[in-house]
């Protein structure tokens, strides 16, 4: 006969049971995409707009805005051109902290903040740079801001950060081998992706040819480190011999929230629906915390070639292989609430 003590042991038992249980990253499938705009490149989501570059060969703007809840046109960026007030090319866009604001890196390496409000109010917008990258220790479109306002770089090499107000200059936990993958890459592998919670409380880093990253505090130290596909990658990776070997990421993306990588999955060589020289982007996605936890796996039925998440309206944005802006719509699919 069981003593109530024993009653007593074996339902605190079950109750830590639970409790200890380890929750599993959910799932999504996404398929069938709404068409926004073709021949589009680079995106960004502020407050109130979607911003993204103009691809097209006879474009006259440099980028297009939309209405972040409607999903339609409301005004171009600045001119194309070679005047004082036009942008030649844009190389990047990208979020920056400020409200309803974007970072535009001109065709020179010059990075230039624009108003998205001026601009659609036609008060003047004088292009003056705030400052011009180092494209020897900086890739173009690598840029985040930490909390004083600060510009900060993905360097190329084994090192993480440039500021344009201070050196932040630290050897990378997140290249392992670094001399020896050098060999076989060469400079291209030189990107290492990086980007900021709004507001610049953290960064995450991400090289190119890796699925892994790193989180920094705002300081630069490192606080959190992940694969991104612990099931199918050892800890101590696996060293590829070609670019073909490469299970690599693609232009991650940050909200408050989570860290959304674009990820391959399986390497170049190993895509069978595509020939040799055949560049392949990712058609998944893996979604952290801030503190680097594993938290959802989505598949699409797309190739990404850069993603914005807008968790508010609950809606996947992305840019696929043949330039055309489109996005998944979330209702019902998730509550963004993973962890």
């Amino acid at each position: 006969m069981k003593t109530p003590i024993v009653y007593l042991f074996i339902i605190v038992m079950a109750f830590i049971s639970c409790n200890t249980e380890v929750k599993q990253p959910k799932e999504i499938a996404l398929k069938n995409a709404k068409l926004i705009h073709e021949d589009a490149i680079f995106i960004a989501i502020t407050q109130n707009y979607i911003v993204f570059g103009d691809h097209a060969q006879n474009a006259e703007y440099s980028f297009k805005i939309y209405g972040r809840k409607s999903n339609e046109w409301i005004g171009n960026g600045i001119k194309l051109g070679a005047a004082p007030d036009e942008l030649e090319q844009v190389f990047s866009l990208k979020n920056c902290n400020e409200h309803d604001a974007v970072y535009i890196v001109n065709n020179d390496f010059s990075i230039y903040k624009i108003s998205l409000n001026e601009l659609l109010t036609n008060k003047p917008t004088e292009l003056k740079p705030i400052d011009t990258m180092d494209v020897g220790i900086c890739i173009p479109d690598l840029v985040a801001e930490n909390k004083k306002g600060n510009l900060v770089y993905g360097m190329s090499g084994d090192s993480l950060f440039y500021s344009n107000k201070q050196s932040y200059v630290h050897k990378s936990e997140i290249i392992p081998n670094f001399e020896e993958i050098d060999k076989i890459f060469g400079e291209y592998h030189r990107k290492i992706y990086i980007g900021n919670k709004p507001g610049g409380e953290k960064y995450f880093a991400a090289p190119l040819h890796y699925d892994a990253f790193s989180i920094y505090d705002s300081d630069f130290t490192q606080i959190a480190y992940t694969l991104l596909d612990k099931d199918t990658k050892p800890a101590n990776f696996s060293k590829p011999n070609t670019y073909d070997d490469v299970i690599t990421n693609r232009r991650p993306y940050a909200t408050s929230n989570y860290i959304y990588v674009p990820f391959l999955g399986t390497p170049h060589s190993k895509q069978s629906d595509y020939g040799p020289g055949i560049i392949v982007h990712p058609r998944l996605i893996r979604v952290f915390n801030w503190e680097a936890k594993l938290v959802a796996k989505i598949s699409t039925d797309e190739m990404l070639m850069s993603i914005a998440m807008d968790e508010e309206n609950k809606r996947l944005y992305f840019i696929n292989d043949i330039f055309e802006l489109k996005y998944y719509d979330l209702e019902g699919i998730t509550d963004f609430v993973w962890n």
